[in-house]
């Protein structure tokens, strides 16, 4: 039956820059799916982020409302129970609580980064998420998938993905849906991708990463490239951050 309200799929990657996609002229990549989606609807050539960290960011994609008006204004650190027990949005109405009143099934796979990410967010029906810290990109994780502890193992980026289609199975076909798919890569740390993904950029000349000029402050894991690192390694963490592009088109 035709509904006249569509169904919404937002997918959200971590501290991936524009320069890390074929659509935006990277010529080493691999990323044929995002860049399709980009050739048949929309690029943004001339689109600006309300501020360049992550919760604040997030903050003002599920309110509408810039970081000053929320009052977040940096990340979040989720290792810290003053912090992380939180409801940081409690006073804001969010994205997935207005389509939920307009009837809409509103689902999270993945990472949130807005507090209390122990339990559903307000407004979603279905949740999966990690409490506290992402940590390693693959390995033995305890998730949260309805308010239950899950244990999993694996790497983020498949695990977010399985369950982001488990929901997408679950919906009735008579409703719209809202799902949010919140990955943890390609964030830091900027090792651990799949091995065979990270053999594709063996031969690599990264000649398509801006360079890079690190303040003396920020010479730490946090930064892909720097003179705090041997070429080597370097590469190392190019490599792995080029696959972890390839792994979410994947």
């Amino acid at each position: 039956m035709p509904r006249d309200r569509p169904d919404i799929l937002l997918f959200v990657t971590d501290d991936h820059a524009p320069w890390a996609l074929g659509c935006y002229g990277n010529s080493e990549v691999s990323s044929p799916m995002l860049d399709r989606l980009a050739g048949e609807g929309a690029l943004c050539a001339n689109a600006f982020t309300p501020c360049p960290v992550c919760s604040p960011a997030r903050a003002s994609l599920m309110t509408g409302r810039t970081n000053s008006q929320v009052g977040i204004h940096d990340w979040i650190f989720q290792n810290d129970p003053r912090y992380e027990h939180y409801d940081w949005l409690a006073d804001e109405i969010t994205l997935p609580e207005l389509l939920g009143r307009e009837g809409y099934r509103c689902g999270l796979s993945g990472k949130w980064h807005l507090g209390e990410t122990y339990k559903t967010p307000r407004g979603f029906a279905w949740y999966f998420g990690q409490p506290g810290a992402p940590g390693a990109h693959r390995g033995n994780y305890t998730y949260v998938h309805d308010d239950r502890p899950l244990a999993l193992r694996g790497g983020h980026t498949e695990l977010i993905t399985a369950h982001a289609l488990d929901f997408l199975r679950r919906v009735p076909d008579d409703a719209p849906f809202f799902l949010v798919v919140g990955y943890v890569a390609t964030h830091s740390p900027y090792t651990g991708q799949d091995p065979d993904l990270v053999a594709r950029y063996d031969r690599a000349t990264f000649r398509d990463i801006p360079a890079y000029h690190p303040h003396p402050w920020h010479k730490n894991e946090s930064f892909p490239q720097g003179d705090a690192y041997a070429p080597e390694d370097i590469a190392i963490r190019h490599k792995n951050y080029y696959a972890a592009v390839t792994d979410i088109d994947r």
